[in-house]
């Protein structure tokens, strides 16, 4: 137990409990001291403000207490949410005003900066499709892994960048018909959960001189899913689809049993030489660690009912839903093989799950899942819709 940790129990036990006893020479009674905790921290705001003031790594110490687990694992799941951004709304709301709280904080050092981030919810990764209505990002502690997916209909704009502060935002060009959506997790997801989220390019997994971070990957063979999401390569001239084909081969090799979602579409400008290197041709998302669930469904109907029907089917297949935080990803063609109205029904399905969407505006694209089942190897075609679920504290092992 730390000290700050003890300075805690001390407050409660002689401030917060009123002490209208009498003493006495009676034996130490556990029972009693459980009582008064209860009193404080079971289902209180009193419990629910002292956690605020801990870091997360006293938060988790915290919760060992069996009845202060309940206040701590509160604190924690709140600094843990993912926040959605969609339609220009932020969900859960409180998030709006975090950020707000962030953008407006002058940093005096790295160690105010630290400090912020143990203490308060905080961005640590940032991933965005489309630029519609163009979200500035600015509200940030530390410098912020940012990727960025847009499809236009004559190529796919991938972009990776790091924001440094909000006195340098990043911006994104609007480019109509592809409304931003996309999603924000904080560092407690990182930093108290076994949850990693790696990027990589298809260059990097075909060349057999790679980072040590893929080849420790590789050898724990831990990854939950893989997502890649490729444009032509200009250089060799191979088109989208077939390279991210290819890297999925080598990415079975390597990485063991995880599905493998592509998404791939082509560039289409004529005047593509003199372009190179206004963005990047290919992105491979890892996302490994004991503390997630996965969960894939490729669509191949464009019946309302059948659809549904799937959908409804999904959900009572999965376990982990109660347990864990839900992050939805939605990668489609325009003109797919599902109903136009394909993300309302599962919106119906899933009413308090929040849809990421990448919807690819050209031609040729393609979007499916590359399959491991015992030997056999498959890929699936059609719109792909990906549940991924970050456990909850409180729930499991922490």
């Amino acid at each position: 137990m730390d000290l700050k940790f003890l300075i805690v129990l001390t407050f409660v036990v002689n401030y917060a409990v009123p002490l209208d006893t009498t003493p006495t020479e009676t034996k130490y009674d556990q029972n009693y001291d459980d009582k008064i905790l209860e009193q404080v921290f079971v289902n209180t705001q009193f419990g629910e403000r002292i956690a605020q003031y801990l870091s997360d790594g006293e938060l988790k110490n915290m919760a060992n207490v069996k009845i202060m687990s309940d206040a701590a694992n509160f604190e924690l799941n709140r600094r843990s949410r993912i926040l959605h951004l969609r339609d220009g709304r932020i969900t859960p709301p409180f998030l709006a005003k975090a950020l707000v709280r962030i953008s407006q904080m002058n940093f005096e050092s790295h160690q105010h900066r630290n400090r912020v981030a143990k203490h308060h919810w905080s961005p640590a990764q940032i991933i965005l499709f489309g630029s519609e209505k163009p979200f500035k990002v600015s509200c940030i502690t530390f410098f912020t892994p940012l990727l960025t997916v847009t499809s236009q209909e004559d190529h796919l704009i991938i972009q990776e960048k790091i924001v440094f502060d909000k006195n340098s935002p990043f911006v994104l060009d609007e480019i109509e018909r592809s409304p931003m959506n996309g999603l924000i997790i904080p560092s407690t997801s990182f930093t108290s959960l076994d949850f990693r989220l790696n990027t990589f390019s298809i260059k990097d997994i075909n060349n057999t001189n790679t980072t040590k971070k893929y080849q420790l990957l590789k050898n724990i063979k831990e990854v939950k899913l893989i997502i890649v999401i490729s444009s032509d390569d200009h250089l060799t001239q191979e088109k989208a689809e077939n390279r991210a084909l290819r890297a999925a081969q080598i990415l079975r090799e390597d990485m063991g049993s995880a599905p493998i979602c592509i998404v791939t579409q082509s560039d289409n400008r004529e005047d593509v030489e003199r372009l190179l290197g206004q963005s990047k041709e290919s992105v491979v998302l890892m996302l490994s660690g004991h503390d997630i669930d996965t969960s894939t469904l490729v669509i191949d109907t464009e019946d309302e009912e059948t659809l549904k029907e799937k959908f409804l089917n999904w959900k009572r297949e999965l376990n982990f839903l109660d347990s864990h935080q839900i992050i939805a990803f939605h990668f489609t063609v325009i003109n797919g093989t599902e109903p136009e109205n394909s993300e309302q029904i599962f919106s119906d399905v899933f009413p308090d799950v929040q849809l990421n969407t990448l919807r690819l505006l050209g031609e040729p694209s393609k979007t499916g899942v590359n399959y491991q089942v015992d030997t056999e190897f498959h890929f699936d075609t059609g719109p792909v819709y990906i549940l991924l679920g970050l456990r909850k504290f409180g729930y499991g092992d922490d």
